[in-house]
């Protein structure tokens, strides 16, 4: 009872933009209704007031890490999650494009299957992870490190976005992304 009294006499606005802190993404938008639920649910010792209205709600057991909530109105949140929407589009287009460009030459995760070994692809924003991902079978691993499929992806992926190698098992896509291979 205490965290949801603590919760209501925080949260005063109808609109929120959400920080994550290090930043990892686009700003997102929360309402007043979702961020009252949030900080109810994290409690007083993890939600705590900033100036100007806003919220600062750190993450259970870490330091430093956590998202500011800064109250904005109505325009700015319509602003903020087409911005966001876009870039999830946009992350969608990219998945498809690296998948495209390794599918047709190397295997890829099937990841409804436990022996559905291959390579994986995971965006987040404009910045894709290429991955071996073993499934229970470990020793598929080797495919990857020493049989070549890891030197395959990076030339396809280099010769398909115009990109080049990076520092420890990086490719950075020129104008698109930032590309890493994960060892």
């Amino acid at each position: 009872m205490l965290n949801v009294r603590h919760a209501t006499g925080l949260v005063r606005h109808e609109h929120y933009r959400a920080s994550a802190v290090p930043a990892v993404g686009p700003d997102a938008a929360v309402s007043g209704h979702r961020l009252l639920e949030l900080a109810a649910a994290a409690g007083r010792d993890r939600v705590l007031p900033a100036q100007g209205g806003a919220l600062v709600v750190s993450e259970d057991g870490t330091d430093g890490q956590g998202t500011v909530y800064r109250p904005v109105p109505l325009e700015e949140a319509r602003a903020i999650r087409v911005a966001a929407r876009g870039a999830k589009e946009e992350a969608v287009r990219l998945h498809e494009r690296v998948v495209a460009a390794l599918s047709p030459h190397v295997r890829m995760a099937e990841w409804s299957k436990d022996e559905g070994y291959g390579v994986a692809v995971d965006v987040v924003c404009n910045t894709v992870s290429v991955y071996w991902w073993p499934a229970s079978l470990p020793e598929t691993r080797d495919l990857w490190e020493r049989g070549g499929i890891r030197q395959l992806c990076m030339h396809l992926l280099s010769a398909w976005f115009r990109a080049s190698e990076g520092p420890r098992g990086t490719v950075h896509i020129h104008g698109v992304a930032h590309l890493s291979f994960i060892v």
